[in-house]
């Protein structure tokens, strides 16, 4: 067998193992997007630590990839660093090759384009959830506060939040 035919098998099937990873990918984040709805904490923890364990591996997988790539052209190296896959394939690879290889790619990359997609939702979601929680915490924390207005020797008002005490304790209500 040629090195050739080997290198295409091998760039085939990590191809394949990088469009497993993208799928485990998305479940993963499809999970986490309803847990996060669900308020499910113990599920969004999990969930969070699995992906980031995917995302190592689909980085890994994509560095073989390339070593591959670099292995394929010896003579193109410096250029092969920065080329993609479908123009890689349609530039080195033979027609029979990149019939065999071509689909693969597209696959990937369709992967990649709707991981990126529901990545950038759920970052929303996030960002949102949090502004959520802010103005919640901001509200209870202005809710214990006494705010005592006072004059600046200017004559400005000047606003000072104070820790309020509790009602329960107030003399008035003693009295």
């Amino acid at each position: 067998m040629r090195q050739r035919d080997q290198l295409i098998r091998q760039l085939k099937s990590q191809v394949e193992l990088e469009c497993k990873l993208q799928e485990q990918y998305l479940k993963a984040l499809e999970a986490e997007q309803a847990a996060l709805a669900a308020f499910d904490t113990e599920s969004v923890k999990n969930l969070t630590a699995k992906r980031e364990n995917l995302l190592t591996q689909i980085a890994t997988e994509q560095t073989r990839r390339l070593e591959l790539i670099k292995s394929f052209d010896e003579s193109a190296q410096s250029t092969l660093s920065d080329i993609k896959l479908t123009d890689f394939i349609n530039s080195h690879l033979n027609p029979v090759e990149q019939r065999e290889l071509l689909p693969i790619a597209s696959k990937l990359k369709e992967l990649v384009l709707k991981s990126r997609k529901l990545g950038n939702e759920f970052r929303s979601v996030v960002e949102f959830s949090l502004g959520i929680v802010g103005s919640r915490i901001s509200i209870l924390w202005s809710a214990n506060q006494t705010i005592n207005n006072t004059y600046s020797p200017q004559g400005r008002i000047k606003k000072v939040a104070l820790p309020a005490s509790r009602r329960s304790k107030n003399i008035l209500k003693t009295a």
